[in-house]
Parts: structure tokens; C-alpha cells; sequence
């Protein structure tokens, strides 16, 4: 299913892509999940958002309802807040096996989250590790990179105005321009 959302965001050329925009298509995609979004006072040093899945069971003959809940630091930038809002919703799409449903999981996948990507970690850890990619490719659209490209090569964009523009960290945007990327994405979407 997340190819067919990667494949769905590639041609869209107007950046930003608004995360509204991206429950949308998850809707579309067939995900009957109630979501909602969460800003509650954490250390968005520590803590950038989490994810939070449920089922409330329906009453006799009623029937059951899984609601997400999508967990930012109410002081994150809008940057940020785009980015991590997204990566948690892509967790709509792991396999039940790799959840963190247990204290114990989530001390492990604590540790897995602060250690490189490289290093052999928990199924919840590597999940972790690789929805970023999707919240990216979703959130800087195939499309919109090619155009930008051209603009950036020529010094008439630097890599701070297209994170502005697609309203993400600029940290990202060098990852995002480059062959490393582009690579990447054909191997994810």
C-alpha cells in the first residue's frame, strides 16, 4: 500500500505537500482509522512525536473502531511538525509483529531510534528507521524534485529555500537533491 501512496505524491509538483493532504490520500488508500493529532507539552529535544493506535470495541451489534493518534511537541517549527506528523502516520502501514505494544518494547525501541541505522536493531527500531524515508517521499514529491534541480545547480535556489518551500527541515534537503536519494526512492517506491 505505501508504494501506491509513494506512486500517488510522485507527480505532484506544488510544494508544500500539507499533511492534510496526505491523510487524504490514506483515506483513499482504504485506511478507516478516526485520526487525530495531539500537541502536548514533551521535550521535542527528546521526543518528536509518537504514534498511537487503538480499537474501541463496538457495543453488540455495532461495530469496532481503531482510532491513531499522532503525538508533536507543541513547540515544534512547522517544519518539523509536517515531517513528523507524516513519518508517524506511515506507521498505519507496519505489519502488527513490529508495534511496540509493550513497555519493554518501547524501552528497546528507545534504544534502537538514538542508534545509527546501520546497527542491527529491533523490527519496531528498523520500521522506525524506514518510514522517515516514506514520510519524505511523500512529503518532497519525485516531481517537484526534478524541478528544482535545474534552479538549485544554477545558484538560483539554495538548499534553505527549498526547504522553505517544501516545508521541511533543511537537514534533509541536500539527502533529498542528491544521487543518494534518488537511488534510495527507486528502491522504496
Amino acid at each position: 500500500m505505501i508504494k501506491q501512496l509513494i506512486a500517488h505524491f510522485s507527480d505532484f509538483t506544488k510544494l508544500p505537500v500539507n499533511i492534510s493532504t496526505v491523510v487524504e490520500a490514506i483515506r483513499e488508500s482504504g485506511v478507516t482509522d478516526e485520526i487525530n493529532f495531539f500537541a502536548p507539552e514533551i521535550d521535542g529535544g527528546i521526543v518528536r512525536g509518537f504514534f498511537h493506535r487503538r480499537r474501541i470495541l463496538g457495543k453488540p451489534y455495532g461495530d469496532d473502531v481503531d482510532i491513531t493518534d499522532i503525538y508533536y511537541s507543541n513547540g515544534s517549527k512547522a517544519h518539523w511538525i509536517n515531517l513528523v506528523c507524516c513519518k508517524e502516520l506511515m506507521h498505519l502501514f507496519d505489519e502488527t509483529p513490529v508495534l511496540a505494544s509493550t513497555k519493554e518494547k518501547v524501552s528497546t525501541l528507545i534504544t534502537d531510534i538514538v542508534v545509527p541505522s546501520d546497527i542491527s536493531c529491533s523490527a519496531p527500531g528498523i520500521s522506525d528507521h524506514v518510514t522517515i524515508f516514506w514520510a519524505l517521499a511523500l512529503l518532497f514529491p519525485w516531481d517537484a524534485r526534478e524541478l528544482l534541480i535545474e534552479p538549485l545547480k544554477a545558484g538560483k535556489l539554495n538548499t534553505l529555500d527549498i526547504a522553505k518551500m517544501a516545508r521541511l527541515p533543511h537537514r534533509y534537503i541536500g539527502f533529498l537533491m542528491s544521487d543518494n536519494w534518488a537511488r534510495l526512492y527507486n528502491t522504496i517506491k
